[in-house]
């Protein structure tokens, strides 16, 4: 039950609980008491195994996942790479990925690979004005005007003329 005081915004009090919701004759209840879940004992034999592994590990080991955190950047980043390097079955990305998150100095590694892959091109923008989205039409049946502003001549700008043109966008 929420009350309304002056003197803060809000604050809660607790409602009694009825009796009907606390029983523990309820069927969950049994049954959770007679069954382990299945879940909770595989849980139990992972954090054994990792307690294990934990304490054999060497100290350089240890303090692998001591530096900054993978970032989503950084995974882009080694994707490309994994492209680049025509790296196409899923399981050994995911490997690559996993072992980047695990341990810094792969992290390391695998951007300073990453490093090897050229720039994307800049696009190509030779286009014809009569194929674009701003290319505006006069009465003449070949001419017409930019209407983002691009340098033309007096009479305006031939359709079929093939021009360098960053404003170029495809009629759609």
């Amino acid at each position: 039950m929420i009350k309304e005081n002056p003197a803060e915004l809000r604050s809660c009090a607790p409602i009694q609980a009825q009796p009907a919701t606390f029983t523990p004759e309820n069927a969950t209840t049994s049954a959770t008491k007679a069954q382990p879940s299945s879940l909770k004992a595989a849980a139990l034999l992972v954090l054994g195994r990792n307690d294990i592994r934990n304490q054999s590990a060497t100290p350089s080991e240890t303090g692998r996942n001591s530096g900054a955190t993978f970032t989503c950047n950084e995974e882009k980043t080694i994707r490309a790479w994994l492209t680049y390097i025509e790296e196409t079955d899923p399981q050994e990305i995911a490997e690559v990925i996993a072992q980047c998150y695990a341990d810094a100095e792969a992290r390391v590694y695998y951007l300073r690979r990453a490093e090897e892959v050229p720039p994307t091109p800049a696009p190509d923008y030779w286009a014809t004005c009569g194929a674009c989205r701003y290319f505006q039409r006069i009465e003449h049946p070949n001419l017409g005007h930019c209407t983002q502003g691009e340098p033309e001549a007096h009479a305006g700008l031939w359709d079929a003329d093939l021009r360098y043109c960053k404003q170029y966008q495809m009629k759609g």
